[in-house]
């Protein structure tokens, strides 16, 4: 995997792509014979600076780490990373054309996104218009609560180690809130730095055993909600665990044999109240320990650079949760082959020409701004190549807004729009392209 770095350019890895994940992998061996040319078409990059403080007392926190994401980006490799100076300032550069995700972590105070957020899936996103300085992304950073108790087998005796514990919290009209931790040898916990908030369900999991929400629930909708405020200690949230049956399957891409790893999938009710999630691994292979019972069980594919569509069991077909069809567990049995081959998300694509609308512009950035702003739906961006086509991966269904800019041109939205209040809207329906969203970009005055 091949990344370019240069002052004032945005960062770029072969071939054309600005995120991480989607750099084209060079595979070499000592047989080859041959070198392989690759060039790098630059573009100007921007900035995003601001202050990290303490929200209480409005002074400057140094040290803290500031972490920027481009919007889409699956993987913590694909961000830039700085920390503040003595004065809580921070800068970073290099920085292509799009959305970023900023989030802020110090010691003793709460992990923060933009504008006092403390979610991925919610986080405002900073735009960055090269080769200009997005400013004024400030942090005012608050104390948090903690939470502590014991995790038991069945008998209310026996310690268990290495449980998961889950605190989850969704307001209305509001951004969903969680924490984690694991339990030591004796059965304790400690959980820190918890936003407050009213609601909290904690639920405690691990191989093996059924889950358990706080206090003895099955489900979401059994759960006692916990009230965490700020610097304040919640004591005694124990949990007694009972032996779980096991529902086990594994999540394909749509031709049902190619793997997908790192795909969420959870088990609901037949009343749609959560009671279990996990992850596939390398194999596309997941489990999920439940209580004997029937289920509602889905992917959680479409978020922020996915590229698949949710679907939930059976027939690679169903994407309704009232179409589902219902998996039964018997404690501590297994119920296998629950299997899924996932669609994938929809696309964009085009090309971008000089003002002539005949030569191509190689190394342009284009990007997708969703209309609407939600937590399945996030924007995405591609450069283009040497004959000026370019493919946005990883869109959701929805309206977008497509941005094309390059270093020398005028940055412009589809179609021929100077600024994004008069930009034609392009609609994407998942898994299909929206083909000929092309762009012919005028000359900068010098």
């Amino acid at each position: 995997m091949v990344r370019v770095v240069g002052p004032g350019y945005a960062r770029e890895y072969f071939d054309n792509v600005v995120i991480y994940a989607e750099a084209t992998i060079i595979r070499v061996s000592e047989a080859d014979d041959e070198t392989l040319r690759m060039d790098f078409d630059l573009t100007a990059g921007g900035y995003i600076s601001g202050y990290v403080r303490d929200a209480a007392t409005g002074d400057p926190i140094p040290e803290t780490h500031v972490q920027i994401m481009p919007d889409g980006e699956p993987d913590e490799h694909g961000g830039f990373d700085t920390k503040t100076a003595s004065d809580g300032s921070y800068r970073i550069g290099n920085l292509a054309l799009g959305d970023y995700i900023v989030r802020v972590s110090a010691g003793g105070w709460l992990s923060e996104y933009y504008r006092g957020l403390y979610h991925q899936h919610w986080a405002n996103k900073v735009r960055v218009v090269p080769p200009d300085t997005t400013a004024g992304i400030d942090f005012d950073l608050l104390r948090g609560g903690s939470l502590t108790g014991f995790v038991y087998e069945s008998d209310g005796i026996t310690p268990v180690q290495g449980a998961l514990i889950w605190g989850n919290v969704c307001p209305p009209d509001s951004q969903c809130l969680n924490f984690t931790t694991e339990t030591r040898a004796d059965g304790s916990y400690l959980a820190q730095d918890i936003v407050p908030r009213d609601g909290y369900t904690v639920r405690a999991t691990k191989s093996g055993f059924a889950p358990e929400y706080y206090e003895s629930g099955s489900n979401r909708a059994q759960a006692d909600p916990l009230q965490m405020t700020r610097g304040g200690v919640v004591t005694g949230i124990d949990f007694t665990l009972d032996a779980g049956g096991m529902i086990t399957g594994h999540i394909y891409e749509e031709d049902g044999v190619t793997p997908i790893d790192g795909m969420m999938v959870r088990a609901f009710t037949p009343a749609g109240a959560l009671v279990n999630g996990g992850h596939t691994g390398y194999d596309g292979r997941y489990t999920l320990w439940l209580s004997t019972g029937g289920y509602f069980v889905t992917t959680q594919a479409v978020v922020r650079g996915s590229k698949w569509i949710d679907e939930w069991y059976d027939d690679c077909s169903k994407t309704q949760m009232e179409d589902a069809t219902t998996v039964y567990v018997t404690a501590p049995g297994t119920t296998s082959a629950v299997d899924f081959c996932l669609a994938r998300a929809g696309t964009i694509s085009g090309h971008v020409y000089e003002e002539d609308g005949i030569t191509p512009i190689a190394g342009a950035s284009v990007y997708a701004f969703p209309v609407a702003v939600g937590p399945h739906l996030a924007g995405a961006g591609a450069n283009t190549g040497p004959d000026g086509s370019y493919t946005i991966e990883s869109l959701a269904s929805g309206n977008y807004r497509v941005q094309a800019a390059v270093s020398d041109h005028l940055a412009e939205y589809f179609d021929n729009a100077s600024d994004e209040s008069s930009a034609r809207e392009v609609a994407v329906a998942a898994p299909g392209d929206t083909p000929n969203i092309d762009f012919s970009l005028s000359r900068a005055p010098q």
